[in-house]
């Protein structure tokens, strides 16, 4: 089994994804917040207004703070698994030839595995949910339901 060779195109390759994850879950929803604030704070003409919109439209399409989230909860859910899958596929038989020892100290069959993973999401996730929720309901009622806006 050949394991991921460390080249510098992949190296560039996960920097690429990281800066397009930074923009997608903190910037692109940080700045179309503030191109809100700007709509609804700033006297402005009606071109600048409808340019601004159409902006903000662009940015609303981008940003992902619900993928995000949905991300989070999914790895929650997803992580022993995925955890124990790799963890086989790489190892092959030795992982099965170790539960079996285990078993004779856990004889629970979920305490023997070779390797399990477990992940929850505490009371600091909270905020989170809890922002990223008022800002989608914000950003919905902004762009369907404001009488307001360019038709």
């Amino acid at each position: 089994m050949n394991g991921a060779k460390s080249t510098a195109q992949s190296a560039l390759s996960i920097l690429y994804l990281q800066i397009v994850y930074m923009m997608i879950t903190v910037i692109i929803p940080l700045l179309l917040l503030i191109l809100l604030l700007g709509i609804w704070l700033v006297p402005l003409t009606l071109n600048e207004q409808l340019l601004f919109y159409f902006v903000a439209e662009i940015l609303y399409a981008w940003e992902s703070t619900v993928v995000l989230l949905l991300a989070f909860v999914a790895a929650v859910a997803q992580i022993s698994q995925l955890g124990q899958f790799v963890v086989e596929t790489a190892t092959g038989s030795l992982c099965g030839a170790l539960e079996e020892p285990l078993q004779q100290y856990f004889p629970d069959p979920i305490d023997a595995k070779c390797f399990d993973a477990q992940a929850s999401l505490l009371s600091g996730s909270i905020p989170l949910f809890l922002a990223v929720f008022l800002v989608e309901i914000s950003l919905d009622c902004h762009f369907r339901h404001d009488p307001c806006r360019p038709q």
